[in-house]
């Protein structure tokens, strides 16, 4: 069994939560290096990409995936496996150095960032989830009075100037202060968002008709692979057999990969709305403070309205407005 070790796992665990705080992989190698902290393979200078499959790593969550590398045959070299043959994920496998909840979250902000243009920085937590609701634009991080004793860090529109938008400006503090506000009015309804949650974490939860489907792919993938090892083997097919075969053969594979696809989806997004209630749960009925975890784990998006209020989308799909 897998042997923590702890110096190693408190690097990998300030990974993570600088990722949820924001930074980029980028910025953490960066920060890594700069402080002298050696990589697990004893080299000085930390890579993004190391950091990337840090952060990717089921293992840290004390899952394992099986069958991430296949052999096509006894002799060959081992292939990455991109959906080829079935993958299993054994839950549970080892103790974990990141909870599970952690992990999924970061796996969620992973894609989120892969849909944002690159050039806003997610070096901060509303990066991304901030919008005008005037033109629809993304709000950004502005500095003002940068070398002066009144600089502050100032929320407004990106294409305020070109579009001429009229919403008004936020500091961290306001938006935090208003998300406290919305969230607290989310509980105010606990047991009825509760169970409204619940029953979509159960519908989610809930993959059979998938789990069918990808049975059926994967029985059809096998068929034609056999077809296709009796090809190699025959000289007498016809040509346009064989084109047939291809056809089959990336049809049959497409499948597989969206089946796979779609069960890996909804099981992501039953462990988001699990933490969503997790997270409701532990609220002894208000929210006290404002918190990163909180924030991402609730937090769909935030749309300035010029109308005087913000609307805090949550990821349950509630939307509430508060006055600023």
């Amino acid at each position: 069994s897998m042997v923590i070790n702890e110096k190693e796992a408190e690097i990998i665990r300030y990974i993570y939560s600088a990722y949820l705080e924001g930074q980029t992989p980028s910025s953490i190698a960066a920060e890594l290096t700069a402080k002298g902290v050696r990589t697990v393979m004893d080299k000085e200078v930390w890579s993004p990409s190391t950091i990337q499959s840090i952060l990717m790593n089921e293992k840290y969550a004390g899952d394992v995936i099986m069958q991430k590398t296949y052999k096509t045959d006894l002799l060959g070299r081992r292939k990455v496996n991109n959906g080829e043959v079935r993958k299993y994920y054994v839950r549970n496998a080892h103790e974990a150095i990141i909870p599970r909840e952690q992990f999924e979250l970061v796996q969620l902000e992973i894609q989120e960032r892969k849909n944002i243009p690159a050039k806003r920085s997610s070096k901060h937590l509303f990066s991304g989830k901030l919008y005008c609701g005037d033109c629809g634009a993304l709000m950004g991080s502005k500095v003002w009075h940068s070398t002066d004793k009144y600089r502050k860090v100032v929320w407004q529109c990106n294409d305020k100037f070109k579009r001429g938008c009229t919403t008004t400006h936020f500091e961290d503090e306001q938006l935090k202060k208003i998300f406290l506000e919305a969230a607290n009015r989310l509980t105010v309804n606990k047991a009825e968002i509760l169970s409204q949650m619940e029953t979509i974490r159960d519908r989610l939860m809930d993959t059979g008709k998938q789990e069918e489907k990808l049975a059926s792919a994967e029985k059809e993938f096998a068929e034609v692979n056999a077809l296709v090892d009796e090809y190699g083997k025959s000289v007498s097919i016809r040509e346009n057999m064989f084109t047939d075969l291809q056809v089959r053969y990336r049809k049959a594979a497409d499948e597989v990969k969206n089946c796979t696809d779609e069960i890996n989806d909804m099981k992501r997004r039953a462990r988001i709305t699990e933490y969503f209630i997790e997270q409701l749960k532990s609220s002894e009925g208000v929210f006290t403070k404002f918190t990163e975890e909180m924030f991402r784990g609730l937090c769909d998006r935030m749309t300035v309205c010029k109308e005087g209020f913000v609307r805090v989308r949550f990821r349950n799909g509630v939307e509430i407005d508060v006055e600023y």
